[in-house]
């Protein structure tokens, strides 16, 4: 749990300065009322928070009333604030703000669905994205959307009452993503 914490000017070469989780562990990771400002991921992107449950099925966050603001993924494979591979994510009444991605993919603020591994008949396990009450305000990059979400047949999202200005368009095709959240403008 994260909860009414600071996570400010913190670099790291590889992904995620604030937290960076990469384990097969089962998570329930709620981080609420806390400030991401000014961070910097380089080599793979993910400029505040980097998880990824590798084979692990259970693989839950929730971030509510808290604020993304002025952080930079320098480039890699991905650029994005926030990265989440499988399991649940639910964003809620926070806000993602003048964070620079400068990834080859992945969305301006949040790049979800991602490094799910099969289950043992082979089917991939599924993935539930929710986004509501949020602030998306001049986030700009490379990565196309401002929420990017890798889904397939079975996965669950979930867009609403989401506040998106000046968000700046994407400089690199719309082919080179999975699937494209949140619009080419944040329209």
């Amino acid at each position: 749990k994260i909860d009414q914490s600071e996570f400010r000017q913190n670099y790291t070469y590889g992904a995620g300065p604030a937290f960076y989780i990469n384990q097969p562990l089962a998570l329930d990771l709620q981080i609420s009322n806390s400030t991401f400002e000014e961070n910097i991921g380089s080599k793979t992107g993910a400029s505040v928070g980097y998880v990824d449950c590798l084979t692990s099925k259970v693989c839950n966050g929730i971030v509510s009333h808290s604020l993304f603001e002025g952080n930079y993924a320098r480039g890699g494979e991905y650029g994005t604030a926030l990265m989440w591979s499988a399991g649940a994510l639910t964003l809620s009444q926070s806000t993602f703000r003048n964070n620079r991605s400068y990834g080859r993919k992945g969305g301006k603020a949040v790049l979800a669905g991602l490094n799910r591994y099969p289950n043992e008949d082979g089917t991939l396990p599924i993935f539930a994205l929710a986004v509501e009450n949020s602030t998306f305000d001049s986030n700009e990059g490379n990565a196309d959307g401002i929420v990017l979400a890798n889904v397939y047949t079975g996965d669950s999202v979930l867009l609403q009452s989401n506040t998106l200005l000046n968000n700046n368009p994407p400089l690199v095709p719309a082919s080179d993503t999975s699937a494209n959240l949140g619009g080419d403008q944040g329209r």
